[in-house]
């Protein structure tokens, strides 16, 4: 059986209780609280401390980040990592108070050819090398294809595999998916179109068990976001994302939507560009989302 074979049949029982239980643990967070907050998405540029999305961010080295990897020091960052930074605007600019490394797979190399590999049944575009069987963690874009890599570390091998992606609920021509990978399953509940959810889970033979699901690309849910990545093909619905941002719109023109620039763009309560965000009217400016927001 082919990777791509093989992860298309990807839900099980477990899979579809996990993410009701978290998404709706997340659902009643929103609704004690509400969304407040702001987060920044995207590629580690610089470091001193970093910068993503052409924004610095300061940050205390001892901050710890959560990954699929386990959590670490925030000192260990790199420029190619993919990170979700919750951040607190002051006098001098934004500060980090919650840092996620978003790998959007960890697993082995199935396959590799000149220019790009696959792992877990997924097409990564990347100029280094990678050898079948090796365990690989890749940070990267989502694409419609597969996955634009910004870097790729080899690791031990591991007793779990993951990715980490938008979501989309199946239809009467498509499976669901998350990222591009197809899940042979219902509608997930606590689960809306584009939200991003990490799916961890162990290979048995030609089988992939799932032993956790986590929905949500923050440690808490945050209201405005500027978010770096890939249009998503739009669904038969008219809905379409920001791949893996969370950041999500609808359209009756689907040529109208990129597919092949890397975009940086601005949303509010994961919505793209929405005028409520104007209660941010600092946070806005400083992002430099403006012309998007009007």
């Amino acid at each position: 059986m082919t990777a791509k074979a093989l992860f298309r049949r990807f839900c099980t029982v477990t899979f579809c209780v996990l993410i009701s239980m978290t998404a709706a643990q997340a659902d009643d967070n929103e609704r004690e609280g509400g969304l407040s907050g702001t987060g920044i998405v995207g590629e580690i540029t610089a470091l001193g401390s970093i910068i993503v999305n052409g924004q610095y961010i300061a940050l205390d080295g001892d901050l710890t980040v959560s990954s699929a990897l386990g959590p670490k020091s925030a000192n260990m960052l790199v420029p190619g990592d993919i990170v979700a930074v919750a951040v607190a605007l002051g006098e001098t600019g934004w500060t980090a108070t919650a840092i996620t490394q978003k790998y959007a797979l960890v697993g082995p190399v199935s396959e590799s050819r000149e220019g790009n590999f696959t792992v877990l049944g997924v097409p990564v575009i990347w100029s280094g090398s990678a050898t079948p069987g090796t365990w690989v963690a890749v940070s990267g874009f989502w694409t419609r294809d597969g996955i634009k890599a910004t870097r790729v570390q080899e690791i031990d091998k591991r007793d779990t595999v993951s990715l980490h992606g938008s979501y989309r609920a199946p239809s009467n021509d498509s499976e669901a998916l998350v990222g591009t990978v197809a899940l042979n399953v219902a509608p997930l509940q606590h689960a809306d179109e584009g939200d991003v959810i990490r799916v961890t889970g162990v290979l048995q033979g030609d089988n992939f068990v799932v032993t956790d699901i986590h929905n949500g690309l923050f440690e808490h849910p945050v209201a405005l976001v500027l978010a770096e990545g890939f249009f998503t093909s739009v669904a038969p619905s008219g809905h379409y994302t920001v791949a893996g941002s969370g950041l999500s719109a609808y359209t009756e023109n689907p040529q109208s939507v990129m597919a092949a620039e890397r975009i940086r763009v601005c949303g509010f309560e994961g919505r793209l560009g929405s005028p409520e965000a104007r209660d941010f009217a600092q946070q806005i400016e400083r992002l430099g989302c403006l012309d998007q927001l009007n």
